[in-house]
């Protein structure tokens, strides 16, 4: 489900389609792995989104 902004979570991974600015989720929830993952963080809602890449 997709919030305008949620503050609550400080997210760094500009390549996933729901970061806003480089700090923030546009998620309203998030899922997190236990980290047993071939990503490298740990955030189970990551989307990669190839045009933020271009």
């Amino acid at each position: 489900m997709k919030n305008k902004i949620n503050k609550g979570i400080d997210c760094d991974v500009c390549a996933c389609k729901h970061n806003v600015r480089g700090c923030n989720c546009d998620l309203k929830n998030v899922r997190i792995t236990s980290g047993n993952t071939d990503s490298m963080h740990f955030c189970g809602s990551f989307e990669n989104d190839a045009q933020k890449n271009n």
